[in-house]
């Protein structure tokens, strides 16, 4: 299991992913603006 730290504006959140795993995100963002999503593992890969 890896966990993955999503961060934004007004997003801070971890979702756990196991090998082989697919897991549909949603998120709201600025329709007219400009937005941008990072995530960040504990290890490569």
């Amino acid at each position: 299991m890896t966990p993955l730290h999503l961060t934004g504006k007004g997003i801070d959140r971890i979702v756990r992913v196991h090998p082989g795993q697919r897991i549909p995100l949603d998120f709201r963002v600025p329709a007219g603006g400009e937005w941008n999503l990072s995530f960040e593992v504990p290890q490569p890969g």
